[in-house]
């Protein structure tokens, strides 16, 4: 490079992996940290999941995107130190230092992590109990709440939603989806605004 002037090439990491093939072509296998991608933003779920840990009541935690219905949404597990599964306290303080987009949806509390033979959170004996909780009405619905939880239902994809939730901050409907709604209703007949969701 000296005798030509030219510049050496610079590097990055990039945290992702690759498996060359034989053709000079790759193959993506993921990512070597934690960094997704969700809704057009790059998050750093360690990231979130180190903030959720930071907060005094917090043990452990643990943040992924999960697939639910038709979306991917970050859903977090939250072990306390007190036992007390009420985590609006630790949502607060997070929502201070993150912005909306890697502020996780789902919460979920654990008594307990359950663990691999090697110590690591054993993922796939995570239940999202928060999603589940909102998939289904404990009460008869009236006519006009049918016909909205059926719209919100088919937005996500799912048979069923619990309309006494908070559609945004419990289900997880984002700000896209809540702008279909009215517009969706109204060819039923049925007439809702954006402020009313």
């Amino acid at each position: 490079f000296a005798e030509t002037k030219e510049a050496a090439p610079v590097l990055y990491h990039s945290g992702d992996m690759v498996r060359l093939n034989p053709d000079g072509s790759y193959d993506y296998l993921g990512r070597f940290d934690s960094q997704v991608k969700l809704h057009g933003y790059r998050i750093e779920l360690d990231e979130i999941t180190i903030l959720i840990e930071s907060h005094p009541r917090v043990r452990r935690a643990f943040t992924r995107i999960e697939e639910l219905g038709n979306e991917r949404q970050l859903v977090t597990y939250v072990c306390t130190e007190d036992g007390n599964p009420d985590m609006e306290d630790i949502r607060e303080y997070i929502q201070q230092y993150l912005p909306a987009y890697m502020t996780p949806k789902l919460w979920n509390h654990v008594k307990s992590f359950p663990l691999t033979i090697n110590g690591k959170i054993d993922k796939d004996q995570l239940v999202n109990k928060a999603w589940n909780l909102g998939l289904s009405n404990e009460r008869q619905l009236s006519h006009n709440e049918e016909i909205l939880m059926n719209e919100v239902a088919r937005i996500l994809g799912v048979k069923s939603v619990n309309i006494d939730l908070d559609l945004i901050d419990e289900i997880g409907l984002s700000s896209l989806q809540v702008m279909r709604i009215p517009q969706d209703l109204d060819s039923c007949g049925f007439t809702v605004t954006i402020d009313d969701i």
